[in-house]
């Protein structure tokens, strides 16, 4: 069912008697070409009463004839009959048609093979150029944009490439046409349309639509090419071996059910059986109806495997040719019975302006125009007898080769009455049928505008209605006997024949029967006001009109701002007129055009605005964003609305209260976070004044973040901030004592945010004390990590550091949290240095060593008694802590670096501060936060003191290993550090220095074994805690010269002490407990290679017992895998079956 709304009105009407035409055509700009019986075209200028300018004559009788922008030529099919009766049709081109000149006769050549001559100089006269045609032509089309010829012989199309060229003497550049390639379909087409590479062409049955791609294989690329493959049909391959369609019994196909598929044509499926009254009946079914039936959109069928096309011919042997099929359609059986066709087919292409094409495409079809990559969609009309369709093909998604979402729709048009004629423009669809004139909405522009908002989605996702919205009928006048329809830029032209029985202009004999009516087309600007004087009209009565209407203006507006129209410029190449794209035709029209628009976005954004629930709310921004509108300026058009929303209430009723939700939802999203000044503010006092009232009025719950985002609040209406959070905090349960000034710190385990701005108001204030107070008395300091998160900006304060270079450094309020709440702080630091893309009320990329040096930044303006002593070392620590620990992939490594030195600096300060020190608790489960340590390190001072060593050396334990209280947490984060693969290289020069001023720090021992070589820890751990030094080299070792160093130094050692050493047992224990490891981890020719001396060691007699014990542990190895490969053969050998 279609919406009937009368909106679309045309602006005037002249009315002409013409000769009788054999042919008619519309030339850019606002022309009217007829061909005439006497050998010659006439020129009517739409513009001065659709009156007759100029004729130009023709070789023979016109038949059909169009023109092209591109160029500005003339194409016609002209027929010649012979002396015998045989009929011969010419393909044509006529240049300088449109510049009247009676001095010069018609200068002829053909394409492709004979120049003009070098004295053709001076003013341009009439030419015709000749296409070499093969075979007798039948159809002609042009691309208005690359100037293209397609040329439609019976079942070929020929396409002729149009070329600029230079004669060589006279240098005067001339157009020219060139065999470019030629297609071979299956059908044979009646309707022919090209645009750039797509060639649409249809016969009463069959619709094809299709893309060829010609390009150099130089260019190409080869994997673009092999992902396409899947969707295109190369010259070279072979065709499909076609199934018969052939009637089938149902008793074979019952019988071989499983073996279907093989048997049937694919598009049999779903298998049908109708019943001969069923049959006969859908017969006299409607198209419509029988859509309904089939669930399908059309009264046609997928004929992708029945229409084919292939490259017979192609100019140039070293290109590639392909084809991609677009859509393949085909009637329905039922549909050919009750004698229905395809009528009509127009394709709509539709180009942006070059700032938005498409940049990631860069080679096209070697007869594509420059303007390819601003061609965003195509409208392809189809229609039936009585019915349309437009389909929207996404050139776009086509040319980079996707698989989905290229072809949208159809949407359907249910016509009055047959269709005879159609003319499509960019919003609107003209339907000429049997009783009149018919205008639809259309929904090509709404394509359009969503496929050109796939890259912006902010601002055109829901900009514009849906494309399952119907088509609404905006214009039905009576027009009878009307034959031909024609669109201009600015016109819409109807000739009608007054006599009934000429039923085409080659059967009338007289010229006085044909009426010509010139319809003024309404501009955009026209048509959206009609559209909106009416919307206003059923604002209160039918709210979903008027946002339809409303809706459709506003795609109107939008498809003109964004779709070129395409002009002739004869500057740019010479005496050759070229088609240029460009907007509206004058510099008013365009203003006019911009100054509706951004009406239009501000009654969709004051309707969505007065919705009723948050779906709503959230379209309104972006209508006021396009608009241009301001929130003050939002605000005041609010204000002035009428209280209803234009609703007059009955006598009974009450009038309805006002919602202010949806506004109130839309002011907290135009809140400023990232101003440091009332002067940066973009809202003036007044306005801030006016929005605190309506904040405390209407949305109590919001005034903190009122008070936390505008700074002209705080700084000039700080007492009236006061008293509105007063009565705030009292309807919270808060204490009746807050004042302005005083006892604001009974806000205690209150909200977060409320909590921040009680703190930024005592600090405007002055009252330090009471910031400190109100931070202290939230229950969960983590509590305020989301409200620190949400209002950022308000941390950090921009410092010029260098020339047009700006640093961070931290305001008051950071260095407060930082004194009562650092690990909130240091939270909040890290989720912005892991997430840049939050931090965007920064005025630069927060980074790792960005926000370290903010620490050391001195803050200006907080030298007033009380102010906050930062906790800044603590923060620094927690937040490098954090972050390293989190450190993601692929960050700089210098920052890294820098900001890991920072920290091992941070440690090591901790390690000799007293306040740090605390007891061990070996049930307490220390924090690793960069990794887990090395387990030797438990086995080291200070977490275990062997007071055995010591003793057999009867030496005292140092004192430093006999205290108690040290600092633990510091020490085994430190170790953490220097333990973790990513970390701890850049950490162990700082550990070396600071270990050269302080040796006898706790955990001395245990930190050089971690910063040097493994040779220089066993040194150290052999002279010093040699009981380690096993479980070193099983943790540490990776290759056997680890191995011989340790056996050489352990050897050595015990070579050097004497018998009676007290020391003499415990080393040689270790050494034999290392080699006991050995023998069962290394193969006998390893273990022999880690030995001192090499194979002579092996008969000493130290070493020669663990050689044979190597050799038994290789032959039980050896003989274990021999075991189990055994019993895996025999298993498999095995039936348990």
């Amino acid at each position: 069912m279609v919406r009937v709304i009368s909106v679309h009105h045309f602006v005037s009407q002249e009315i002409q008697p013409v000769d009788e035409p054999l042919a008619v055509a519309s030339a850019t700009p606002d022309k009217l070409l007829i061909a005439l019986p006497i050998h010659a075209v006439e020129v009517r200028d739409l513009r001065r009463g659709a009156l007759p300018t100029h004729c130009f004559p023709t070789v023979d009788e016109v038949r059909f004839l169009t023109h092209c922008i591109q160029g500005n030529f003339v194409a016609t099919l002209e027929s010649k009959k012979s002396r015998q009766g045989n009929e011969a049709i010419h393909a044509r081109i006529y240049v300088n048609w449109d510049v009247p000149s009676k001095l010069e006769g018609m200068r002829a050549r053909i394409a492709g093979r004979v120049t003009p001559s070098s004295s053709q100089s001076g003013v341009a006269s009439l030419e015709m150029i000749e296409l070499p045609v093969k075979r007798t032509p039948n159809n002609l089309a042009c691309c208005q944009v690359t100037g293209n010829v397609i040329i439609s012989c019976h079942m070929t199309l020929t396409v002729f490439k149009f070329n600029i060229e230079t004669h060589d003497i006279s240098k005067l550049k001339f157009i020219d046409f060139i065999e470019h390639f030629s297609l071979d379909l299956n059908f044979c087409p009646n309707l022919i349309c090209l645009n750039e590479d797509v060639i649409s062409c249809s016969s009463k049955e069959n619709l094809l639509v299709i893309r060829v791609v010609i390009s150099d294989p130089a260019r190409t690329d080869e994997k673009k090419t092999k992902s396409r493959g899947k969707s295109s049909e190369n010259i070279s391959k072979k065709p499909e071996v076609k199934r018969e369609r052939s009637p089938v019994r149902l008793s074979e196909l019952l019988a071989e059910a499983p073996s279907l598929k093989e048997k049937l044509h694919p598009d049999s499926f779903p298998v049908l059986v109708q019943l001969p009254s069923i049959s006969e009946g859908n017969k006299n079914l409607s198209a419509n109806q029988l859509i309904n039936l089939t669930n399908k959109g059309g009264p046609f069928r997928d004929a992708t495997s029945d229409l084919n096309a292939k490259i017979s011919f192609i100019s140039n042997k070293d290109l590639n040719a392909q084809i991609v099929k677009i859509m393949s359609l085909q009637l329905h059986t039922c549909n050919q019975a009750m004698k229905d066709e395809f009528k009509c087919l127009q394709v709509l292409p539709m180009y942006t302006d070059p700032d938005k094409k498409n940049k990631e495409i860069s080679h096209h079809s070697s007869f594509c125009s420059n303007y390819a990559s601003e061609l965003v969609s195509l409208g392809i009309a189809v229609t039936t007898q009585q019915e349309g369709y437009i389909y929207h093909v996404n050139y776009r998604a086509l040319i980079s080769g996707s698989q989905e979402d290229i072809i949208s729709g159809p949407t359907i048009y249910s016509f009055t009455a047959p269709i005879s004629c159609l003319a499509l423009e960019r919003s609107i669809l003209h339907a000429l049928t049997d009783t009149g004139l018919e205008s639809y909405t259309g929904r090509a522009g709404h394509y359009f505008l969503r496929t050109l908002g796939l890259d912006n989605p902010d601002e055109f996702s829901a900009s514009y209605p849906s494309m399952d919205d119907p088509v609404c009928l905006v214009g039905l006048r009576p027009f009878f006997s009307v034959e031909h329809i024609l669109l201009t830029e600015n016109y819409l032209c109807l000739l009608a024949c007054s006599d009934p029985s000429s039923t085409s202009s080659q059967d009338s004999q007289s010229g006085s029967n044909w009426t010509l009516y010139s319809l003024k087309l309404p501009s955009c600007a026209d048509l959206y006001q009609d559209m909106v004087q009416l919307a206003n009209i059923h604002k209160g009565s039918a709210p979903t009109t008027y946002l339809h209407l409303l809706s459709e203006a506003h795609a109107v507006l939008g498809t003109a701002r964004q779709c070129m129209n395409w002009r002739l410029d004869h500057v740019s190449q010479g005496n050759v007129v070229v088609a240029v794209p460009g907007w509206e035709a004058s510099p008013e029209a365009n203003r006019r055009l911009e100054r509706c628009y951004q009406e239009s976005c501000a009654l969709l954004g004051d309707y969505y605005i007065n919705g009723d629930d948050e779906s709503h709310w959230k379209l309104a921004k972006p209508f006021y964003d396009m608009s241009g509108m301001k929130a003050e300026h939002v605000l005041d058009r609010f204000i002035r609305m009428e209280d209803t929303l234009g609703e007059i209430p009955m006598f009974d009723e009450e009038p309805k209260e006002r919602s202010y939700k949806g506004l109130m939802f839309y002011l907290k999203g135009e809140l400023p976070r990232n101003k440091k000044s009332a002067e940066e503010e973009s809202i003036n006092v007044e306005f801030a004044s006016h929005l605190l009232e309506l904040f405390e009025k209407h949305d109590p719950a919001s005034i903190s973040a009122l008070i936390l985002s505008s700074v002209t609040l705080r700084q000039h209406c700080i007492d009236r901030v006061l008293q509105v959070m007063k009565k705030r905090l009292l309807v919270k349960g808060a204490s009746s004592s807050l004042s302005s000034q005083e006892s604001l710190n009974t806000c205690t385990g209150g909200d977060p945010f409320d909590a921040l701005a009680l703190v930024l108001l005592c600090l405007q204030k002055g009252s330090v004390d009471q910031a400190r107070t109100v931070l202290s008395s939230l229950v969960d300091p983590m509590e305020l990590v989301k409200a620190l998160q949400e209002y950022h900006g308000l941390l950090f304060t921009a410092v010029e550091v260098k020339q047009k270079e700006v640093a961070l450094a931290f305001t008051e309020l950071a260095l407060l949290i930082a004194e009562i709440l650092p690990e909130s702080l240091a939270s909040v630091l890290t989720n912005l240095t892991l997430n840049p893309s939050l931090a965007h009320q920064l005025p630069c990329v927060p980074t790792l060593i960005g926000l370290t040096r903010a620490f050391l930044m001195t803050p200006c303006g907080f030298s007033s008694p009380g102010a906050p002593s930062s906790n800044a070392t603590k923060v620094l620590r927690d937040y490098l802590e954090s972050f390293l620990s989190k450190l993601p992939n692929n960050y700089s490594l210098a920052e890294v670096a820098e900001g890991t030195c920072i920290l091992t600096r941070s440690y090591l300060a901790c390690l000799v501060d007293k306040n740090f020190f605390k007891s061990f608790d070996p049930t307490a489960d220390y924090e690793e936060p960069f990794g887990k340590r090395y387990n030797y390190l438990s086995s080291l001072p200070p977490f275990h003191v062997d007071k055995s060593w010591y003793a057999s050396q009867k030496v005292p334990v140092p004192l430093e290993l006999e205290e108690k209280r040290l600092a633990y947490e510091m020490l085994i984060k430190l170790q953490s550090l220097l333990c973790s693969p990513k970390l701890g290289q850049h950490s162990c020069f700082e550990v070396l220095q600071f270990l050269q001023s302080h040796p006898h720090v706790s955990g001395a021992l245990a930190l050089k074994t971690i910063c040097v070589s493994p040779k220089e820890t066993i040194n150290l751990l052999v002279e010093h805690n040699p009981n380690c030094l096993l479980a070193f080299a099983k943790e540490k070792f990776t290759n056997e010269n680890e191995w011989k160093y340790f056996i050489g130094s352990l050897h050595k050692k015990t070579e050097q002490l004497h018998n009676d050493s007290p020391v003499q047992f415990l080393y040689s224990k270790i050494f034999t407990d290392t080699l006991n490891h050995l023998v069962h981890i290394l193969s006998l020719e390893e273990f022999v290679r880690i030995l001192p001396g090499g194979e002579m060691a092996c008969e000493s007699p130290v070493f020669k017992p663990y050689v044979k014990a190597c050799e038994n542990v290789q032959s039980a190895n050896y003989l274990r895998s021999l075991i189990m490969e055994t019993g895996e053969a025999l298993l498999n050998t095995l039936d348990f079956n």
